[in-house]
């Protein structure tokens, strides 16, 4: 992998995550007590609130881009809709980068599912992109309209397990993408295995029904467990046009430990 660049916000966003989360972290399998103390210490708090404008629901532009560097203990609220992904810097073995997210069987105050029942496979977290609009962009001085020739992908690193606990064949980390008729359909799925290396996948985004103004995608985990234990990470999760399943290349100076 090859790294090249790196803005000044990027490294100051990664002194305030060092600070926010140094080394590893020891936690219950009952809960995450970073995010138990969070909730503590911001009673009220609304997930993507902004205090002049309210709840932020941004339609974003291509290239879409995350690497987790910003301080958690949640994801970016201008790219993300929701809360359930934990941002961390310990939970993960040799991530890309520095940060990564967590999915795993806690909900956003650091608390087990209620909904989980230790018997049958349920939904967990989800990890859902602000909406993107994939139906106009500029080329040059001229507006234009996506078409299937533009060749948008989608690509990401996940890794199951890492430092939690083993998953097996009823853990499930599914991505989804959101149609312009409104309906989620799965594109990509894998099952639990013991941690590996980081993957990276390509995931194509070239059918036109994906071709609109408020495009979305999302990462769902679904476990019958209902502890902290079965985790997936994600990391470097990129979008954009004039790309193919071989454009692996990553361009950007990241800092990992």
């Amino acid at each position: 992998m090859r790294y090249l660049k790196i803005s000044l916000a990027a490294l100051f966003a990664f002194i305030a995550f060092d600070s926010f989360s140094q080394g590893p972290v020891l936690t219950s399998v009952k809960g995450n007590q970073a995010l138990k103390s969070f909730d503590k210490s911001h009673p009220g708090f609304v997930f993507g609130k902004n205090q002049s404008r309210g709840i932020i629901r941004d339609t974003l532009k291509l290239p879409f881009f995350d690497e987790f560097v910003k301080a958690g203990p949640f994801p970016d609220p201008k790219k993300w809709t929701d809360n359930q992904a934990y941002v961390n810097a310990t939970f993960a073995l040799s991530p890309p980068s520095y940060g990564v997210a967590t999915l795993d069987n806690l909900n956003s105050k650091g608390n087990p599912y209620n909904t989980l029942s230790g018997k049958t496979s349920s939904r967990s977290d989800s990890l859902t992109s602000q909406p993107i609009n994939l139906k106009t962009r500029l080329a040059g001085m001229t507006t234009v309209k996506y078409t299937p020739a533009d060749s948008v992908y989608l690509s990401f690193f996940y890794q199951s397990q890492g430092l939690g606990d083993l998953l097996d064949n009823s853990d499930t980390l599914i991505l989804e993408f959101k149609d312009t008729f409104k309906k989620w359909s799965r594109v990509w799925a894998v099952t639990g295995t013991k941690t590996k290396p980081f993957k990276q996948i390509l995931q194509g985004i070239i059918d036109g029904k994906y071709l609109g103004p408020d495009f979305q995608f999302r990462f769902v985990n679904y476990t019958k467990n209902t502890g902290n234990l079965n985790q997936w990470h994600l990391d470097y999760i990129r979008i954009n046009r004039a790309r193919n399943r071989h454009d692996t290349l990553v361009e950007d100076l990241a800092i990992n430990k």
